[in-house]
Order: structure tokens, then sequence, then C-alpha cells
């Protein structure tokens, strides 16, 4: 897992500290949990955007030299309030969970290599790309990856295919379909003047309904 680092800077609650913060170009923010009580603070906006943190799984270290509770705090991104017209962040919430118990988290599936189904003339199509699993915050993967090779055209990939570490359990059901790889139009008219030579297959085409 990648480590991260923002530094904390202590902040009174209030909107009018809020806004100061704001000017300053730090982003208000506030950090609570199950063995936490909540504690108000602020971030520099350009330490934050060069992290580019996309995925709310990742693990933050706090640092701060100004509040020894702040200092080390493992946290989450919770959420993120943004400026309705500037598009700019003005405010994160942030979770800390409890490192020594496990946590809920929705995690992106890559799906590797390309199916048979694709080499003949199929479409892969992407139905589901997370799926839910329970873990120690220390241990929530950045991805878990698919190898879809094997897929034929009609073939299904579900949840129950996806290899789940050990470490982790998975929450959501196994029987959701989360890829698949389908016919096309060429794929279709190819298999026509198979279905024609068979007199079986013709015959039950033209068989009138009664």
């Amino acid at each position: 897992m990648s480590q991260y680092t923002l530094t904390a800077q202590t902040r009174k609650p209030g909107k009018s500290t809020s806004r100061a913060f704001r000017r300053d170009m730090w982003i208000p923010s506030v950090v609570y949990g199950p063995k936490s009580e909540n504690k108000s603070f602020a971030i520099s906006y350009s330490e934050f955007l060069k992290l580019k943190l996309t995925d709310e799984n990742t693990i933050i270290t706090l640092s701060s030299d100004q509040d020894a509770e702040l200092n080390n705090r493992k946290v989450m991104i919770k959420k993120v309030d943004r400026n309705a017209h500037k598009n700019t962040i003005i405010h994160i919430d942030f979770y800390e969970p409890d490192m020594t118990a496990t946590i809920k988290v929705e995690v992106e599936i890559v799906f590797e290599g390309k199916s048979v189904g694709v080499t003949d003339g199929g479409a892969f199509e992407i139905l589901k790309r997370q799926i839910e699993v329970e873990c120690l915050p220390t241990e929530i993967p950045e991805t878990i990856a698919v190898d879809i090779t094997k897929y034929k055209i009609k073939d299904s990939i579900l949840v129950s295919d996806v290899p789940i570490p050990s470490n982790m359990k998975l929450v959501t059901s196994e029987d959701i379909a989360i890829a698949r790889v389908t016919e096309t139009r060429e794929t279709k008219e190819a298999a026509a003047p198979e279905a024609a030579a068979d007199p079986a297959a013709a015959a039950a085409v033209v068989a009138p309904t009664t």
C-alpha cells in the first residue's frame, strides 16, 4: 500500500475561522472515528492536490508539529465538499478507523487479458466495476485483478470468479455478474449460415407456430 502524509494545522471550529483558512489556501477539515472525538484542523490545499488522491480507501497519516493529538493519526477521506460554482474544495471530512478492526470497503476490479470470446469477434461488457470486501484498514488493496482470457462468447464473469485474497472476506453476493462476453452483429451473422446448414436447425426456424 502506498504511503501518504498530510500536514495538519490546528483550527478552531467556526465559519469565520474557516473562511480565513480558505483565504490562505488551507482546507478546513474535521476528523472523527469510533475511538476518537471530533477534531477540527486544516490541511494545505496545494499539498492535498499534489497527492492526487482519487481513492477513498487510501490510508493517510496526519503530521502536525502543533498538536500531538493530530500527529500520526491514520485517516481516510470520508467526504469532500466543493464550491458549487468554482468546484474548489471547501471542506473535507476524514474518518479515523480502528486499525485493529475490519471495515467494509468498495474495491475496484481490474480486468486483465483478452478473452477468447473477444478474439472470436465478441464484445466484452463490464457490468460492475467494484465489489465490497471486509478487511483490516492496513490491508485494503488498491485493486483486485481478474484474468478474463478463458471466457468465451455468452460467458459471464461472476463475483465468485474474483480471486479474493485470504486476508479479506467477500461481502458482495457471489452470484452477481460483473462482466460478460456478448455476441456482436458480426458473430450472429457468421453463426446464421451454420444454423441453416443444419437441417434440424433449419426446420426449427421455418416450422410454423400453433
